[in-house]
């Protein structure tokens, strides 16, 4: 104890218990897939952009493509953020690409 301190006044670290330490590593892999999948987003954003524009034919199914990973990428960022203790918001455009 230092000097002039009391007893009340010491605090003792927290030692994470195995369930905390697999929850943060399992937030580390969901963050992973979120990033992840962000990229292939702007990928395939990119490339269906390409696709429609320069070439004049649609990829059939990208739109939906499109929404199948934006549901990981949102399901991974709530699942992280639940353990950081942060919000997530999400506006989505209906209309499509």
């Amino acid at each position: 104890m230092m000097r002039g301190e009391s007893a009340n006044t010491m605090q003792t670290a927290h030692v994470p218990t195995l369930a905390e330490r697999l929850m943060d590593h399992l937030a580390k892999v969901f963050f992973g897939v979120g990033a992840l999948g962000v990229v292939f987003l702007a990928i395939l954003i990119a490339i269906g952009v390409f696709w429609r524009y320069v070439l004049n034919e649609p990829i059939f199914g990208i739109n939906d493509i499109f929404n199948l990973t934006l549901i990981v990428v949102v399901t991974c960022s709530v699942a992280y953020g639940a353990t950081k203790q942060s919000h997530v918001s999400v506006n989505h455009d209906h209309h499509g690409i």
